[in-house]
C-alpha cells in the first residue's frame, strides 16, 4: 500500500508543481499584456472596464497559484514512512509555504492596484 500511495502522491504533487509553474507564466503574461494596453492604447473611456477586467484576471491568477501552492505543501504530510530520514523530505516539509502563498497574493494585489491606478489615473 505504501508504495501505491506513494506514487499517487509524487505523481499528484508533479502535476500540481507543473500548474504552479504554468499559473506562474500565465500571471507574468497576463498582466504583461495588460500593462502593454494600458501603456500602448488608449484606455481613457474604458477605464473601469479595463479596471474589472484587471481585477478579475488577477483574482483568477491568484486562485490558480494559491490552490497549486497548498496542494504541494499538503503533499509534504503523505510522504511514504521509508522516504521520511531524507534530507530532502525534511527540506521540503520546512519550506515557508504560508509565507509562498502570502507572496502570490502580495504580488496580485500589487499587480491588479498598478494596473487598476493607471487606467483611472
Amino acid at each position: 500500500m505504501s508504495d501505491t500511495r506513494n506514487d499517487f502522491n509524487t505523481h499528484w504533487s508533479d502535476v500540481r508543481q507543473v500548474d504552479v509553474r504554468v499559473g506562474a507564466g500565465y500571471a507574468l503574461f497576463g498582466n504583461i499584456l495588460l500593462l502593454a494596453v494600458l501603456a500602448f492604447g488608449d484606455v481613457s473611456e474604458l477605464g473601469l472596464q479595463f479596471s474589472a477586467v484587471a481585477i478579475g484576471a488577477n483574482l483568477l491568477m491568484w486562485l490558480w497559484n494559491d490552490a497549486g501552492i497548498r496542494d504541494v505543501s499538503v503533499s509534504t504530510k503523505d510522504i511514504a514512512p521509508e522516504l521520511q530520514d531524507l534530507a530532502i523530505v525534511q527540506e521540503f516539509r520546512k519550506a515557508p509555504w504560508v509565507m509562498y502563498r502570502v507572496l502570490v497574493l502580495a504580488l496580485h494585489v500589487t499587480f491588479a492596484t498598478v494596473l487598476v491606478i493607471g487606467a483611472l489615473g
